[in-house]
């Protein structure tokens, strides 16, 4: 009998034994969820302060906002548009009547295998880019241009050929053997003068975007957290004042093409 309650008591002791080293192991778990929530909380806040750090870099540049420098950009447009503008002549040939010219260059394989390298999975790609970054443009007389494509492929002179035709230009190429395209420019007519006026509204099309773009990127600047509140508005009114006076200029220069065009 003593042995008998001797082996309970031994039992007993045994299984308060494994509850303690049961409940010791729930506490371990629970420490370590305690842990794990302490090193989550101090990695998002060592994440947050290298994020503010992040903005703080990037407050640094708003911080050097320039606005004069913005100024120089939207210049700068501005003098790009004036001189695609000053090419745009009725009844006298000029390379720069071409040269902005938005032409769709589809390669094929057999043009020196381009669509592979591209990764092209159809053999063929495409990309649009302005005329004067394939060929370069001549003016053989004051009725004729030559144009001569860097790429001597048939794809890239039916390229440039399709281009021409399309309005506002709808000019005919002819391609000779040497490889150059012959454009002929006809003479003034209202139809030319009407797609000369065209072309000019979408180069002032493209600057007012580009101006657009330089104000957006100032804004950015003018934003940063680096500046108060009131010099967050000050640097934003300052901003929109200059896209403003540069949108302007690019309507004066679009009105004063479109009154040269309207005089011939």
């Amino acid at each position: 009998m003593l042995t008998e309650n001797k082996t309970k008591m031994e039992g007993k002791n045994a299984e308060n034994s494994k509850k303690k080293g049961g409940g010791g192991r729930k506490r371990d778990d629970s420490d370590s969820d305690d842990e794990r929530s302490g090193a989550a909380a101090s990695s998002l806040t060592s994440s947050s302060g290298n994020s503010g750090g992040g903005s703080g870099g990037g407050g640094g540049g708003g911080s050097t906002f320039d606005l004069e420098a913005t100024k120089t950009k939207m210049a700068a447009v501005v003098e790009r548009l004036k001189k695609a503008l000053s090419g745009l002549h009725v009844g006298r040939a000029s390379p720069s009547m071409l040269e902005h010219v938005p032409v769709t260059l589809v390669t094929t394989a057999t043009d020196g295998g381009s669509a592979a390298e591209e990764g092209s999975s159809s053999g063929s790609s495409s990309n649009t880019v302005p005329l004067q970054a394939l060929a370069a443009v001549t003016a053989r007389n004051a009725n004729t241009l030559v144009v001569t494509p860097f790429d001597p492929s048939p794809s890239t002179a039916a390229s440039i050929t399709a281009a021409l035709r399309l309005p506002p230009l709808r000019l005919d190429a002819r391609l000779e053997r040497s490889g150059e395209l012959v454009v002929p420019v006809p003479r003034a007519t209202p139809e030319a003068v009407a797609a000369l006026a065209k072309l000019a509204r979408a180069e002032a099309e493209a600057a007012r975007v580009a101006v657009r773009a330089a104000r957006k990127d100032a804004n950015s600047a003018a934003r940063s957290k680096d500046f108060s509140e009131d010099a967050r508005r000050k640097n934003e009114k300052a901003v929109q004042a200059a896209a403003d006076e540069f949108a302007k200029k690019v309507d004066a220069a679009l009105a004063a093409k479109e009154a040269d065009l309207a005089a011939v």
